[in-house]
């Protein structure tokens, strides 16, 4: 690099020279005779000049030299300085770095232990509310436990004496049916009987015994239609109370066994 630098400034200083220092030629139309001697002389005074022009450029040539050699030398110096400088700095930052790693490892530690503690502590009470809500909520489920199974208690006692009722209403039914159907049966013997001995003995009031005997089956519709209809305008009551049982008995076992063993399901 410094070789081109000497390069081109010794073109440019015989490019200044040529232009300052060497006097500039003009064209006569008549040229004066020269003679020899005037001749040699002026050879001889380019042949001083020459060697004066060489000389001065080697004193410049020598001079650059040194001053290149200077620059070189101060440029080398400037080299080394910065070189140096460069190394105080990388190690200047290096300490630095290591600093301040070292800061941000022992801050991050106390915020990991900080937040691992803070952790602990926050797990240590979500599991004592845990714990509070699982005894509460089993108390909770124990009470009403205890209270579904009183009131299941109380329902199948409430049940069971409706259930006693009713089979003591069927009952009394199936006796009043049975005394019924006997009091019709015993009835219907009679009349047939009376019809036969009736027919035997004299037809002449068969009419009005017979009026009188469909008056008497009316009065027992009328008395078995009453007692089966009583306060019900939409129906028999045993029809409609065997349908319900029925219903009931779906989903009551017990109830459906009862109605069994009465032939009534």
């Amino acid at each position: 690099m410094s070789k081109n630098i000497k390069i081109l400034l010794f073109m440019l200083f015989c490019a200044h020279f040529c232009l300052f220092h060497i006097r500039p030629l003009y064209a006569y139309e008549v040229a004066p005779r020269i003679s020899d001697r005037e001749i040699i002389e002026s050879l001889t005074e380019l042949k001083q000049g020459q060697k004066a022009l060489n000389q001065r450029l080697d004193d410049m040539n020598h001079n650059l030299n040194k001053r290149f050699e200077g620059i070189d030398k101060r440029l080398d110096a400037m080299d080394l300085n910065f070189n140096k400088r460069m190394e105080e700095m990388n190690s200047s930052f290096n300490k630095r770095m290591e600093e301040m790693n070292s800061s941000f490892n022992k801050r991050m530690e106390e915020m990991n232990s900080s937040f691992n503690k803070r952790m602990e502590e926050m797990n240590s009470s979500f599991n004592k509310r845990l714990d509070e809500m699982n005894s509460s909520l089993n108390k909770r489920i124990d009470e009403m436990n205890s209270s579904l199974n009183k009131r299941i208690d109380e329902m199948n006692s409430s049940f069971n004496e409706r259930f006693e009722i009713m089979d003591k209403r069927f009952e009394e039914m199936h006796d009043t049916m049975l005394v019924l159907y006997t009091s019709t049966m015993a009835i219907v013997v009679s009349m047939m009987g009376y019809l036969i001995w009736d027919r035997r003995t004299s037809q002449k009031p068969l009419k009005s015994k017979v009026k009188k005997l469909a008056e008497d089956m009316s009065a027992v519709e009328e008395e078995l239609e009453t007692q089966l209809n009583i306060r019900n305008p939409e129906g028999p009551v045993v029809p409609r109370l065997l349908d319900a049982l029925r219903q009931l008995a779906r989903t009551d076992e017990k109830l459906a066994s009862v109605l069994r063993s009465f032939s009534l399901l």
